[in-house]
């Protein structure tokens, strides 16, 4: 139940920005769509960053759940895709050299769920 209310929140959004999102987040019968897609697609709406980095994004919060640490070595292994491990922890630990998150867009983005 408390999925399906994201939904309708993230369509709400998309609707009132007149975006049009690369993948359906729209459609809660899709079930085809994996966590990180759908998060990458939230970001998008409130960081004003590169493809890339909202999926470098997505790809930690997401490990931050299955691993529970914050590990990179570990957040690594959570990474989906077929690059290997040590792939993974290099990019972990040039999206934090790279990018500079900033507080009032991180409160901007708490705020607006």
């Amino acid at each position: 139940m408390k999925s399906i209310e994201v939904m309708g929140s993230v369509e709400a959004k998309f609707r009132a920005r007149n975006i049009r999102p690369e993948c359906s987040v729209l459609d809660a019968s899709d079930h085809t769509m994996d966590h990180t897609t759908m998060l990458a697609d939230v970001l998008k709406l409130h960081f004003g960053w590169n493809l890339a980095r909202v999926k470098c994004l997505s790809c930690l919060i997401i490990a931050l759940f299955k691993v529970k640490t914050v590990n990179f070595a570990e957040l690594a292994t959570a990474f989906s895709g077929s690059a290997k491990t040590d792939s993974h922890y290099r990019r972990i630990q040039r999206f934090f050299q790279e990018v500079h998150i900033q507080q009032d867009m991180i409160a901007q983005l708490v705020a607006s769920f």
